[in-house]
């Protein structure tokens, strides 16, 4: 009988380190760190890493579980409040803690180029190809082609121009200039429809 509580005793051994090697394997953040999450590079470039892997990149993670939706490093935030810029540690910052519109990445002078001004704020489609979140007034100092409130500058498609700057200042069709033209600026020309005296 000993040698049969022996076998089951090596063969319950054996199955625990098969089922420890089998997390190990399926969950190398296991001993990596912990749970993967947002590291901001010293680049600002942003990656999904567990803790230790960031540090050791020399980055700041994120809290457990976040991706990289915003922008990773300081830069400028105006504070919708009062119309200020102030620099973030990172766009998330920007956006959730300081109640503000994140200007973009910059380690040098992150509020050198900002324009904050009298909200509300939208997509601005600068001279240069470039998109920036400013108000109206801001973005015509600048000589963009504002894209009305609460538009954004996400490339969804992928191909490099910010989705609202595809159709720029020409598109007569988007007769209310918010960056689409749909049902609206149809209704628009409907409405407009008739003689003009």
């Amino acid at each position: 009988m000993n040698t049969k509580r022996t076998v089951v005793a090596l063969l319950t051994v054996i199955a625990a380190l098969l089922a420890l090697n089998l997390i190990l394997v399926s969950s190398p953040t296991a001993l990596a760190g912990g749970v993967p999450r947002r590291c901001c590079l010293p680049t600002g470039e942003c990656e999904i890493l567990s803790v230790g892997d960031c540090a050791g990149f020399g980055g700041i993670p994120g809290p457990a579980g976040t991706d990289c939706t915003y922008e990773c490093g300081p830069g400028g935030c105006c504070i919708i409040a009062d119309d200020t810029c102030v620099v973030a540690r990172d766009e998330e910052y920007c956006i959730f803690v300081l109640d503000g519109v994140y200007q973009g990445w910059d380690l040098v002078e992150p509020c050198a180029d900002v324009l904050c001004g009298d909200g509300p704020f939208g997509a601005c489609c600068r001279p240069d190809g470039t998109c920036q979140i400013l108000p109206q007034s801001a973005c015509s100092v600048i000589q963009g082609d504002w894209r009305g409130a609460n538009t954004n500058c996400a490339d969804f498609d992928g191909n490099g121009i910010p989705d609202t700057c595809e159709c720029s200042v020409s598109c007569r069709s988007d007769s209310n200039e918010d960056g689409i033209v749909d049902i609206i600026d149809f209704l628009t020309l409907l409405a407009d429809w008739g003689s003009c005296t």
